[in-house]
């Protein structure tokens, strides 16, 4: 019984960690990146994306694909792009095998 406990707690925990990495909805709208950049540095902080709504902002850190705590304006056109863009055919919900 102890070792069932433990069992479904870590796959609890596990499935904890997968779902606060899944990726934003894509549909929150993201302001410019030139409205991000508040210093005018042309590189966007992590301080500087924090200042929005909690939906934007962490769609702009899963935007930092390099993990450095900044948003680029090739990682901001990445994103913005990627949120348009529609979903492949092979990413597309359903069986991954015929049905027989």
């Amino acid at each position: 019984m102890r070792t069932a406990r433990i069992l479904l707690t870590t796959a609890l925990l596990a499935g904890g960690t997968c779902l606060a990495q899944a990726a934003p909805p894509a549909d929150t709208a993201l302001p410019s990146y030139t409205q991000l950049d508040k210093d005018k540095d042309g590189i966007v902080t992590m301080a500087e994306m924090d200042v929005y709504p909690p939906g934007v902002a962490a769609r702009l850190h899963h935007c930092d694909t390099n993990k450095n705590h900044q948003l680029s304006q090739h990682e901001y056109a990445q994103c913005t792009a990627s949120a348009h863009a529609p979903m492949p055919a092979h990413s597309m919900p359903g069986p991954t095998h015929p049905v027989h």
